[in-house]
């Protein structure tokens, strides 16, 4: 398994003969679709998961209450000013939407049905 970085790139992958099977967003395959119609036939698309909350935010569990209901509040509120909405378009975005834990339930009953190992949280480490 190989871990390309973005979205994007297993769609290239997969459609210019680089790997074999990749799993990406399907708001990243029709955009990508949108720009290159061409490699639409250099692909095929296997299945789909079940709806879930895409481009979560996550936050330390040893914050303070007052301090996640802040930055919760200061994204979901971002949509609501002129300067808040400019930096949404920069980033592709429109508004910010709450999502709660049960939300991701297909995402875990998927892990469980395919056997995926859960990295602990004490091996996951950033670059």
């Amino acid at each position: 398994m190989h871990i390309l970085g973005s979205h994007d790139a297993v769609f290239y992958a997969v459609a210019e003969g680089q790997a074999d099977i990749g799993a990406l967003k399907s708001s990243v395959y029709d955009d990508v679709i949108k720009q290159r119609n061409d490699l639409a036939g250099g692909i095929t698309i296997l299945a789909r998961s079940d709806e879930f909350p895409s481009n979560g935010f996550v936050i330390r569990n040893d914050l303070p209450p007052r301090i996640v209901m802040r930055l919760r509040r200061a994204l979901l509120d971002l949509d609501q000013t002129e300067s808040g909405r400019a930096a949404l378009a920069t980033a592709g975005f429109q508004r910010f939407v709450g999502a709660a834990p049960d939300e991701y339930r297909n995402v875990w009953r998927m892990i469980d049905k395919l056997k995926i190992p859960v990295v602990p949280d004490e091996a996951v480490t950033t670059p």
